[in-house]
């Protein structure tokens, strides 16, 4: 629903309403799409839902793929208000450890999205600079652009 035509606000709360109340029902995956979703149309939903996940997520890292994972960062990425900084270094750290197997642009989006979230770990983008480093002929020239981008800040 990212790309409604017609903005719904009471469509949108009741989404929201319904994914913070019925969290533990949905999949890694599912919950990841919908907060992406609210994060790409710019709605504050993603935040009510962040906050009423965050510790449900953290306690439930291992289940949640890459790119699941970016997802959760896009919008933490995007949201304004309180963001659980447990949470954002759990990813952190567990975006470091599953970086061997995805593909550039995974890397390239998910390193965008922490250019933009303060960071405990000043070690995370040095340590994601090592993992990148063999791999840089699997990106090509916009990849380099934003990663460029990611690693000059």
């Amino acid at each position: 629903f990212s790309s409604v035509r017609c903005r719904s606000e009471d469509l949108f709360e009741a989404v929201q309403n319904h994914v913070a109340e019925r969290y533990t029902q949905f999949s890694p995956d599912s919950l990841s799409n919908v907060l992406q979703a609210f994060a790409l149309v710019g709605h504050r939903g993603s935040q009510v839902i962040l906050e009423a996940t965050a510790e449900y997520i953290l306690a439930n890292l291992k289940a949640y793929s890459p790119k699941a994972l970016s997802k959760i960062i896009f919008t933490i990425s995007q949201t304004r208000g309180y963001v659980n900084l447990a949470l954002q270094n759990a990813l952190a750290e567990a975006f470091v450890s599953s970086m061997d197997g995805m593909t550039a642009s995974l890397l390239t989006a998910t390193l965008m999205a922490f250019s933009k979230v303060k960071l405990d770990d000043a070690t995370f983008f040095r340590r994601a600079a090592e993992k990148v480093a063999p791999v840089l002929a699997d990106f090509d020239s916009s990849g380099f652009v934003r990663l460029t981008k990611v690693f000059a800040q």
